[in-house]
């Protein structure tokens, strides 16, 4: 299985841990894998490179439509109630990271297996009440007023009402490293439609535009066996992956259930 792989450089640190860097000859996928000393915990994050070219929150949003896929399965639910495995997905200027951290050894390929299916192929192409539920959406207030909702709109509605917050979203704007708010902009995101989340999913979710981290204390073989066995099962269904799809009725109506 390793023949698909090529291994770029290998490093010994002090401290006695092997860190490999590894590339997949036919997908582009980068893996650097940390061989611990130890085996109490195993971790994995995915880096996906996703930019930042608006202040509609896209690659935010995309972070949370998948993150709601990845939490949505009862197996992976359980896990996390038992404090087997800790998830933690953030969005920041030039990537989007999807980290989980397990003590259990033994449930490492099914969380891994889980996530990375979240990741390349979310439910958002067939299930686009995800993206109204995570992103925003119009719905009637209680007074018959049309207000605007959903769990990024409010998340950065919060965030950007508070002066310490707002200073730390304004500073990369301010210094020049971005043209845009990380995170976004309430009254844009208001503007995000699903089908440019779908795009932008399609364009940077990539095996050749990502970057895997895995620290773990197995030897390298067996962990690219597991990634192979599952990506080249992604592979075939990302290549199937269209932009046609029917529009869901987001709706209007305070009932609908949210999924955070």
């Amino acid at each position: 299985m390793i023949k698909a792989w090529n291994i770029i450089n290998t490093i010994k640190c002090v401290s006695g841990e092997f860190i490999y860097e590894v590339n997949h000859i036919s997908n582009g996928l980068k893996l650097l894998y940390i061989k611990r000393k130890d085996d109490i915990r195993t971790s994995f994050f995915p880096n996906i490179k996703t930019p930042v070219y608006s202040n509609k929150g896209t690659s935010h949003v995309v972070k949370h439509c998948v993150g709601n896929d990845i939490l949505s399965d009862p197996i992976t639910w359980n896990y996390i109630e038992s404090t087997i495995c800790k998830y933690n997905f953030y969005t920041l200027l030039d990537r989007t990271v999807y980290e989980c951290d397990s003590n259990d050894k033994d449930v490492f390929e099914f969380l891994l297996k889980r996530t990375l299916q979240c990741v390349y192929n979310p439910s958002i192409y067939n299930k686009s009440s995800i993206f109204y539920t995570e992103a925003c959406r119009e719905e009637l207030s209680y007074d018959g007023n049309k207000q605007f909702n959903g769990v990024v709109f409010n998340e950065m509605k919060q965030a950007l009402s508070r002066p310490d917050s707002l200073l730390n979203k304004i500073i990369p704007f301010s210094l020049g490293i971005s043209g845009f708010i990380t995170g976004d902009i309430p009254i844009e995101i208001s503007k995000l439609r699903l089908e440019e989340a779908l795009r932008y999913h399609k364009k940077y979710y990539q095996f050749s535009n990502s970057y895997l981290v895995i620290s773990a204390n197995k030897d390298l073989e067996v962990y690219l066996e597991i990634i192979e066995k599952i990506i080249s099962k992604l592979s075939m269904r990302i290549d199937k992956i269209s932009l046609g799809f029917e529009m869901e009725n987001p709706g209007l109506g305070l009932e609908e259930k949210l999924f955070i």
